[in-house]
């Protein structure tokens, strides 16, 4: 069991650490600064490119928001380009909401961005910092990963047009 009271410091060390990364790895890429579009719809490409085809519904629970203003929102990204209603073959009354080519490019190219500054900030670090930093990355996933909370997408949806 962990000793609570002698972890508490390096707990908190941890969070101002992480609070501190966190303001600095704020978009400062042009990628990110030219985007004309709203933070929800921003969470609802990443969210259909990560999860796949969701109903208005399904999206609507995933951003915690009303059904009626998911479907809004699919509206305007239906304007743009970057998702589309789709017909159940199975099911004509549902229409599930997919995101298009166009917003799985907007995605892989948000994420090349932060993957290139992530890259170069970790050539930065000797072997013995690397090492460091992966084993704290590490234990800190897995911890993440026993308590049920993780949300991950490893692959994105595939798009459609």
């Amino acid at each position: 069991m962990v000793d609570t009271e002698k972890v508490r410091p390096l707990v908190r060390q941890c969070g101002d650490a992480m609070a501190r990364l966190a303001t600095m790895v704020r978009p400062k890429d042009s990628e990110w600064l030219e985007l004309e579009m709203s933070m929800g719809q921003l969470k609802a490409v990443m969210v259909l490119s990560c999860s796949g085809p969701l109903t208005v519904g399904g999206l609507a629970k995933a951003l915690d928001l009303a059904e009626p203003s998911a479907s809004i929102l699919v509206d305007k990204l239906e304007k743009r380009g970057l998702a589309s209603r789709e017909t159940d073959p199975t099911d004509r009354r549902r229409t599930p909401v997919v995101v298009t080519s166009a917003g799985q490019e907007l995605v892989k190219r948000l994420r090349r961005v932060r993957d290139e500054q992530l890259t170069i900030w970790l050539s930065e670090l000797d072997d013995t910092g690397l090492s460091a930093l992966l084993e704290g990355v590490t234990a800190l996933v897995e911890v993440i990963e026993k308590s049920g909370s993780s949300a991950r997408c490893d692959a994105p949806a595939k798009g459609r047009d």
